[in-house]
């Protein structure tokens, strides 16, 4: 299950460090303000690999991200090392970014 498929959940974030749980909820029990993926249009990138420039990459939001979260994706022992991640100005049509040369991560980002 994919970020896009899940659709009127709830996110519940335990600050503890406990597993995040996700459980169905009609609308009308949440808040006016709640946040839910029925809400929220998100986009999940496919693979990619940095090549210490800036890249755009598309995100079909046809808004600017307020959030954009990078997470590297090759994390084997040989591999492993220095990964950095420097935002640039995100756009109605692209995330901006530079990534470490080589490192692989995928892109999520929501309005």
């Amino acid at each position: 299950m994919t970020l896009l498929q899940i659709q009127n959940d709830f996110l519940h974030f335990d600050p503890a460090g406990q597993p995040i749980e996700i459980e169905q909820i009609a609308d009308e029990h949440l808040p006016s303000k709640g946040i839910t993926f029925s809400k929220v249009k998100a986009f999940v990138s496919t693979e990619q690999t940095g090549t210490g420039s800036s890249q755009s990459i598309a995100h079909g939001l046809a808004a600017v991200p307020v959030a954009v979260l990078v997470v590297p994706t090759d994390t084997s022992p040989a591999t492993v090392g220095e990964f950095t991640v420097t935002e640039g100005t995100h756009t109605t049509t692209n995330i901006v970014l530079t990534v470490t040369l080589s490192k692989k991560y995928k892109v999520m980002a929501w309005v």
